[in-house]
């Protein structure tokens, strides 16, 4: 018998070349970063406590239960689908999960970003890609907070996605554009931004109007969206829900994210900034368009057409309307970049054929040449490396608990030592129960101090649009302790009362010989009502 070796390939390990580390940077370093920061508790709890209501009870809630200012104020709780989806993972995986939830829906975020940029520019430089991918991602920063709003971005960038890909004048994939209508289905039952996809499908058939392909292929998909939209336990009336959100003055001076952006912070001034960059290319742009004359057909080659010194005017509404909506509330910083990169990125190389005649970028053909960014080097895998293991190192899992279960680092506006306080709370004056489960507590807290501490009602929380706007002055009044503060609260029998150090209330409540110290920490203290002293 004959042995018959065979040569098999020996097995080499290839660096990753710089192209890679860039696309990987694109989306690890906002992923890092969602693990390095902490979650904020100012909304995520009182979803939490929803979704666990709904979850129990089979209902959404449609009054106000938690609170002592509004108990029985109707809420439309437009969110509940958001809601569930938290309070399964918060069931399944604790702080944790949720952690690690936030980081994998920032990932895909990016993730479509990043696929949206390179679907509007196969050809774009792969270091370019990325850095408009790390661009928005600073611009959107503020908005990236655990909460429905962040399911309703990653939808909002897979619309987006799916307009890019649609081959113009042909039917081959155009199915892609009937997942819409299941997305506004989703994106209805989770956040009130899903009036979006109307502007993006609105956007895109004036496009289509505009070019001669009419609205055949988008008219469907759009009708199909309306009704899906419609499709929650709220039926048509969640278009009511978000023209009362969006119009609600409270809502506009009570929230930091709802009001214009302004110079004089750092999410306003990178906002404009970004206007400005997008402006001053387009300027740019046109004069290079100008300067001489493009490449002459050439056989085998796309025939030329004369380009447009500016986008077309959809290309060009669509950045002036998201541009107006971000500039109107912060809230637009969410929308704004992604849209400006659907339209700016296929305008920005301007390359020059041998003859140094200008060649338009959307009619350049072939595959791009190599370049730096393919070179291989070990120094690549490095950089990947340590940026994986710093996000190892940051999970959740190796990190110590307090008392509540939350993980060191996951959480802000959670003070745990309060919460527990006043889950064991069993307070009673020699009065009888006057008081007793009447908690004041500042209103960044109070939907942490609701999930944790639920057998108490509280004065305000996060649901700023079901509080009428007396219930607000007296917040300002005790908050600010002002004149007639004490009166708030004996009118509306609060026995307990939390503080955070250094503002004029707990300096008043010092003060006031009727109130005596239960609990105290780095993040505030807690008071109770001692009467006997009052007499």
């Amino acid at each position: 018998m004959t042995a018959v070796s065979e040569a098999r390939p020996a097995l080499r390990y290839r660096a990753p070349t710089l192209g890679t580390v860039w696309l990987f940077l694109a989306v690890a370093l906002p992923t890092l970063a969602a693990l390095l920061v902490p979650i904020p508790a100012v909304d995520l709890a009182y979803q939490l406590r929803a979704g666990g209501m709904i979850l129990d009870t089979g209902q959404i809630p449609s009054t106000d239960t938690w609170t002592f200012t509004a108990f029985g104020a109707p809420w439309t709780d437009q969110q509940w689908g958001a809601q569930v989806l938290l309070t399964l993972v918060y069931r399944a995986t604790g702080w944790g999960g949720l952690f690690l939830l936030r980081a994998a829906l920032v990932a895909l975020t990016f993730g479509l970003i990043l696929a949206l940029v390179l679907r509007r520019d196969p050809l774009l430089n792969r270091r370019v890609a990325a850095l408009l991918v790390l661009t928005a991602f600073v611009v959107m920063l503020p908005t990236l907070a655990l909460r429905p709003q962040l399911f309703a971005i990653a939808l909002f960038v897979l619309v987006l996605l799916i307009l890019a890909t649609r081959p113009r004048g042909s039917r081959v994939h155009s199915r892609w554009i009937w997942a819409i209508p299941l997305i506004t289905l989703a994106w209805a039952n989770l956040h009130g931004s899903f009036p979006l996809v109307f502007v993006l499908l609105a956007l895109a058939l004036f496009a289509d109007a505009l070019g001669g392909n009419g609205v055949v292929e988008l008219g469907g998909p759009t009708l199909a969206s309306i009704v899906a939209s419609c499709i929650t336990p709220f039926g048509s009336g969640v278009w009511a829900y978000v023209v009362q959100i969006g119009t609600n003055s409270t809502i506009a001076s009570r929230v930091s994210e709802w009001r214009p952006p302004g110079l004089t912070d750092l999410p306003g001034i990178l906002f404009y900034l970004s206007v400005a960059a997008v402006v001053v290319w387009l300027i740019v742009r046109a004069r290079r368009r100008g300067a001489g004359p493009f490449r002459p057909d050439e056989p085998g080659r796309p025939p030329l057409r004369h380009p447009r010194p500016f986008p077309a005017s959809p290309a060009l509404l669509t950045l002036l309307l998201f541009a107006a909506l971000t500039a109107y509330t912060g809230r637009g910083l969410a929308w704004w970049p992604p849209a400006a990169l659907f339209v700016v990125t296929p305008l920005l190389r301007v390359r020059r054929d041998a003859d140094g005649s200008l060649i338009d970028p959307q009619l350049e053909w072939g595959s791009p040449a190599k370049s730096s960014a393919d070179r291989r080097s070990p120094l690549n895998a490095v950089i990947i490396g340590v940026i994986v293991l710093v996000g190892i190192v940051r999970l959740p899992f190796w990190q110590p608990t307090s008392s509540l279960g939350v993980p060191a680092g996951t959480l802000s506006y959670a003070p745990t030592g309060i919460a527990s306080t006043l889950a064991d709370l069993r307070f009673r004056t020699s009065r009888g129960p006057l008081g007793f489960g009447r908690v004041w507590a500042p209103q960044v807290w109070g939907s942490w101090l609701e999930l944790e501490a639920p057998m108490s009602s509280y004065g305000v929380d996060s649901r700023i649009e079901i509080f009428p706007s007396s219930v607000w002055a007296d917040y300002d009044t005790v908050e600010g302790a002002r004149p007639g503060w004490q009166d708030v609260l004996l009118r509306d029998q609060v026995g307990v009362v939390v503080t955070t150090a250094g503002t004029p209330l707990d300096a008043a409540v010092r003060a006031d010989a009727e109130f005596a110290q239960l609990y105290s920490d780095t993040d505030g203290t807690v008071w109770y009502r001692d009467t006997r002293v009052g007499g």
